[in-house]
């Protein structure tokens, strides 16, 4: 059909060969045939001639038709598109908008008609407007903006609107093609993600641990109050709060007294972040200056949208440790005196044994006349008592001597790598201590009755203790006869 019409003549053409017709045509009526031959060829050209006027009209009817099935579909794509078409002019006026449009503004399309877009946008957002619209006619490309708009009977909406100057090379008045969308649920989801990372955000700043959540790379992605504060308290080398520093690389480069627990932080959060385990807590010191503390780092993963992500939760434990401490420290310890108690003893006793600290010597010290104290002067003083004891024993010995309480007035003492010559030795120094003691203090004085035993070979120490313990009673009873 397009090649067809290309061949038709145009406008001053086929006037042109109009008028040479019509020349031709007053020629023939002014100058009659002369023969008959000559009639039927005027004849025969007159046939011709209304032919091609036939097939003329013909042309230009099918032509109609295609350009109006043509309008009609552009008709059709235009209003009953999904978004709304506005031409514009360079105050604002609608020229054009098609029923998307009007459906958006709630009004009439032909109420709509040089009426001012601008009328529609909602005092918030009308700045924005003007400003875009005068980016479009002066910019002469495409410009976008986002703008609530008022809908007539209805609540405010957001729309996206995308325009760009028409071709004004018509003649026309500057005018502009603006496609406008409802992105009102877009702006919802956004408004909705946007308070969902505020109360995220407000969560995670209300914990008093200090918590960061990394990317699949191991990246800061965002960090809670607890981890600013203790960062500028501590003077931390993370560029301002961490965010965007790769926290893995920190880890595993990291130096120092912590470099094995950050090493294994690192390793976690790999195996983390290849879905090899969910979870990991790993303990580490970090003392400062002024006090001893202890952290927990407690590892955890979730899947963010099919990406994986993990939760480093940095907590203070210093209360527990100190408590565990505290525990433990009781577990081996007497509580009145502070040494060593018989728990903690014999499981020295049983290492001593597997070692290679032989000889091994054990001394017994017994507290002669405990309960005559206790009941002529009050427990008060009989602990008193155990105390100065503890005292003397401690001022006596070695530091790699376990000098421990194993009942309520009895001591023993392990001597690793002492032989018996030593340990005599030893022994003439703790009654030496014990009368230094005495004669510094008034009141109740202390009395002893030791007695020693020595493994010089590999050997039970149970039965050094056994032999210690009577050599000490041996001692006990000749002091009780003396008196």
């Amino acid at each position: 059909m397009k090649k067809k019409r290309d061949q038709l003549p145009d406008a001053a053409e086929l006037r042109h060969q109009a008028e040479a017709k019509l020349s031709e045509r007053k020629k023939r009526e002014a100058a009659h045939p002369a023969t008959e031959s000559d009639t039927r060829r005027l004849v025969h050209e007159l046939q011709v001639h209304q032919i091609e006027l036939e097939m003329q009209n013909e042309e230009l009817a099918q032509t109609r038709a295609v350009v109006e099935a043509l309008l009609r579909q552009y008709t059709d794509l235009y209003d009953f598109a999904p978004v709304g078409y506005f031409t514009l002019a360079r105050d604002g006026a609608i020229h054009q908008v098609n029923l998307a449009g009007a459906n958006l503004l709630g009004v009439e399309r032909g109420k709509l008609i040089m009426r001012r877009f601008g009328v529609f946008v909602s005092a918030q957002s009308r700045t924005t407007f003007n400003t875009f619209l005068e980016k479009v006619f002066g910019s002469q490309q495409k410009e976008t903006c986002d703008v609530a708009l008022l809908n007539d009977g209805a609540d405010p909406f957001w729309a996206h609107t995308e325009a760009t100057v028409s071709d004004a090379s018509r003649g026309q008045r500057e005018v502009c093609h603006a496609v406008v969308s409802d992105i009102t649920v877009r702006k919802q989801a956004e408004e909705s993600l946007r308070a969902s990372k505020n109360f995220l955000q407000a969560t995670l700043d209300s914990l008093p641990s200090h918590i960061a959540i990394l990317d699949e790379t191991g990246t800061i992605l965002t960090v809670n109050n607890a981890w600013r504060k203790f960062g500028q308290a501590n003077n931390l080398k993370l560029d301002e709060d961490g965010v965007g520093c790769n926290y893995l690389s920190v880890c595993e480069t990291s130096v120092g007294e912590d470099a094995e627990e950050s090493l294994a932080t690192a390793r976690a959060i790999r195996r983390i972040l290849a879905r090899e385990i969910s979870e990991a807590y790993i303990e580490y010191p970090c003392h400062s200056p002024e006090e001893k503390r202890w952290f927990m780092v407690h590892l955890t993963a979730f899947n963010d949208g099919g990406k994986i992500r993990t939760v480093v939760q940095h907590e203070n434990i210093t209360v527990r440790k100190q408590a565990e401490e505290e525990l433990r420290h009781l577990s081996t310890h007497d509580a009145l005196t502070g040494l060593y108690n018989r728990v903690f003893f014999v499981e020295e006793m049983a290492r001593l044994e597997r070692g290679r600290g032989f000889p091994v010597s054990i001394m017994m010290a017994d507290v002669d006349h405990l309960k005559d104290t206790n009941d002529q002067d009050g427990h008060a003083a009989g602990d008193a008592l155990l105390k100065r004891v503890a005292q003397a024993l401690t001022a006596a010995f070695r530091a790699e001597d376990v000098i421990a309480r194993i009942g309520g007035d009895e001591f023993a003492v392990l001597l690793p790598g002492t032989n018996a010559t030593a340990a005599e030795v030893i022994l003439q120094r703790v009654r030496r201590v014990i009368q230094e003691n005495n004669a510094a203090h008034t009141g109740t004085l202390i009395r002893l009755s030791l007695g020693v035993s020595t493994a010089e070979n590999r050997a039970p120490l149970s039965g050094v203790l056994k032999k210690a313990d009577a050599n000490m009673y041996r001692e006990k009873r000749r002091h009780n006869a003396s008196q």
